[in-house]
């Protein structure tokens, strides 16, 4: 009966509007009520839209007022920071309140970001500088809601493992679009979503060599390939220790996503992966070492023969890397930095206002940020990177099984090899790349808490000193012993 009424509804509705579109909420509201009616409706479920929001919708696509950081994810993630204020304020809703490096470490960049936002005044700015400084601000809310919801929410070890299942699930399947894009040449900007316009025309499908890089639904290329490149060691993880009938789905994942992270033509991906890997492998028993490096040779002669050329041009960038026009550019533009830094080396000229258009572009996040955040700034991403990894680190050292210790290392690895991407690209440019860096420092900090501390059942007050409480006892006391 629902089913008939939904069809007549759509029906009169296309008929009535001359539209098909007009008819999409009649399908979209009650598909919606029945998620959120069947999901948990906790920081995993939110958690997993935001993958879903993250990955498979074209990161150019943005909600037009709110501007360059008004992708759907962005947006989301500013409704997941009042969540977490909303926890914050109001015990007994089963989020953890114990101390954290990832927590402390957020709110260290979001006061370095404010100051420089007040050091922004003190100079000659254009209007657009303004506007790019307001983006900054949503930017930065949005992927604190993110890691701030991750870290604290989750509540078990249980659901955290869903997240990361779909993480990886997610990224397999947009690595096979791209493997797709790769072969077949879609123009990614035929894509549209309903209340979304495109921010930018993205050329997804760039020559290099004889090939065409590929970028998924990412803004770029590179992005695309550091992206992959940041999941590929979550979905080893899977691969290698998930239940024995679930491993194949697993090791299918992580083929694609090796594969399509050569079509990206990207070294910073290369880099990327390779970083990961390096602090990754060592910590493997040497059996499987050796099946590594066996099915990684394997791998990479499967490539070579599929693919002509593909391993050779990827080879080339690094062994022709003085003659790339790419590298001498990035290399011209340190004088010009150097120039800007001296200016204002503290507290930079304002986040987000060193803008394409009326300066130029540093395909480098820490020197952007010096020049937009100063010393300041710098010292402060760091620490949030840095806490990530500690927190990955010491998750790994706390563990009492191996599961718990490998992912521990994985969730290390990929922020790892995201942190030296950002010395190959103005990462906090590009929405993907920084959401998905967000989200995994986040779950490095939720698996510390959980493995340190244990998981916080929903619902259960959380305990904490009550100072009024205390307050009022210590008067009561102290007028007992004076009467």
């Amino acid at each position: 009966m629902l089913a008939v009424g939904a069809g007549i509804a759509i029906v009169f509705i296309t008929s009535v509007f001359g539209h098909p579109l007009f008819a999409v909420p009649v399908l979209a509201i009650p598909v919606a009520v029945s998620i959120v009616r069947r999901s948990r409706r906790d920081a995993v479920a939110v958690l997993s839209l935001y993958v879903a929001f993250l990955l498979f919708i074209p990161a150019q696509l943005i909600f037009s007022p709110l501007g360059g950081s008004g992708t759907p994810a962005n947006v989301l993630g500013i409704v997941m920071l009042w969540w977490w204020l909303h926890t914050r304020t109001v015990p007994g809703l089963g989020v953890s309140k114990g101390r954290s490096p990832v927590r402390w470490a957020i709110y260290g960049f979001g006061a370095a970001m404010m100051a420089s936002y007040a050091a922004m005044g003190f100079r000659p700015i254009y209007p657009d500088e303004i506007s790019g400084a307001d983006r900054g601000v949503m930017f930065f809310l949005g992927c604190a809601g993110i890691a701030l919801l991750a870290c604290d929410g989750i509540a078990d070890r249980a659901r955290f493992d869903v997240l990361v299942r779909r993480l990886v699930a997610a990224g397999g399947l947009v690595a096979a679009f791209g493997v797709y894009q790769f072969f077949t040449l879609y123009d990614i900007n035929t894509i549209s979503v309903p209340l979304l316009t495109r921010n930018q025309k993205v050329a997804d499908v760039v020559e290099r060599s004889i090939f065409h890089r590929v970028a998924g639904t990412a803004s770029h290329p590179i992005e695309f390939g550091v992206v992959m490149a940041m999941l590929l060691p979550l979905a080893l993880h899977l691969a290698l220790f998930s239940e024995r009938g679930k491993r194949l789905r697993w090791w299918l994942a992580s083929g694609v996503i090796a594969l399509v992270i050569p079509m990206t033509l990207s070294r910073a991906a290369v880099v990327t992966l390779a970083v990961a890997l390096v602090i990754i492998v060592p910590t493997w028993p040497p059996r499987w070492r050796r099946r590594g490096i066996l099915i990684g040779g394997t791998f990479a002669v499967a490539v070579r023969v599929a693919i002509p050329g593909l391993v050779g041009t990827v080879t080339s960038l690094f062994t022709n890397i003085n003659n790339d026009p790419s590298t001498s550019g990035r290399t011209q533009d340190y004088t010009y930095f150097a120039d800007l830094f001296v200016q204002r080396p503290i507290l930079g000229r304002g986040f987000f206002t060193f803008l394409p258009d009326i300066y130029t572009i540093f395909d480098n996040e820490f020197l952007v940020i010096l020049v937009e955040m100063g010393i300041v700034g710098l010292i402060a991403l760091l620490a949030v990177l840095v806490s990530g990894m500690g927190s990955a680190r010491a998750a790994r050292r706390a563990a009492t099984d191996d599961a718990t210790r490998h992912l521990g290392q994985v969730l290390a690895a990929s922020i790892a090899g995201g942190t030296i991407a950002f010395g190959t690209f103005d990462a906090l440019s590009f929405p993907t790349a920084a959401g998905l860096m967000f989200l995994l420092i986040g779950l490095a900090g939720a698996l510390r808490r959980l493995t340190r501390e244990g998981p916080v059942a929903p619902g259960e007050p959380v305990p904490r000193r009550d100072a009024l409480a205390d307050r009022s006892y210590w008067w009561t006391k102290r007028s007992k012993a004076l009467t």
